[in-house]
């Protein structure tokens, strides 16, 4: 169980960072319950993990990289799209939630293949830079203004990467759009790209 800790170092370098994201629910008390049930009846099994100053899905990234060094399978069990960066064709895949034919929620098992799917043909290796020119409402990350899923789909079709489109000739106002995001793209990307390569420990509870 990967969990968030410490002041975000994403927040250090971007202070608006997830600025207008909620408090928790009351109910969220009650995960702390949770996890000394699983420390007294399961800790055999399973570890609560984190790295200090570093979100959960960052400690994911970390784990999801070593299963694949190691030549191993890993699952990660999250409904967040930003772990769809991390999807690998045969090695990684995810467990998230998604809607029934009902618009029920439940969760479904989603691998690279059906990623690609979902994003209009984009490889998963593609998936950053779609969303490094969409940004992130949820976490106040801004995007190329004006950019929206069909035109970041078509560029990168086109262009293939973020890196080409900046060396390419992009006519009319996407072209002056994405030549005035350029400066701010290093942060984004920052912002955006989950770090697999975090200080991974235990969390005593």
């Amino acid at each position: 169980i990967a969990l968030d800790s410490g002041n975000s170092e994403r927040k250090k370098i971007y202070p608006e960072y997830k600025a207008f994201r909620e408090r928790p629910p009351e109910y969220h008390a009650s995960y702390e319950g949770c996890l000394y049930d699983i420390r007294d009846n399961f800790s055999d099994a399973v570890h609560v993990v984190a790295a200090d100053g570093w979100e959960a899905d960052d400690v994911m990234a970390t784990v999801a990289r070593m299963a694949v060094v190691a030549g191993k399978k890993c699952v990660l069990c999250t409904g967040d799209k930003d772990g769809r960066q991390l999807l690998r064709k045969g090695q990684v895949n995810m467990q998230g939630r998604g809607r029934d034919g009902l618009g029920l929620m439940e969760w479904k098992y989603f691998t690279a293949e059906d990623a690609e799917t979902s994003w209009g043909g984009l490889r998963v290796d593609q998936f950053i830079d779609y969303q490094i020119l969409l940004g992130d409402d949820v976490d106040n990350i801004p995007g190329a203004p004006g950019i929206g899923e069909k035109t970041a789909v078509k560029l990168l079709k086109q262009h293939d990467s973020i890196e080409k489109m900046k060396t390419a000739e992009i006519s009319g106002s996407t072209g002056k759009v994405l030549k005035s995001f350029w400066n701010d793209e290093p942060l984004i990307r920052k912002l955006i790209t989950l770090n697999d390569n975090v200080d991974i420990k235990n969390v005593e509870l």
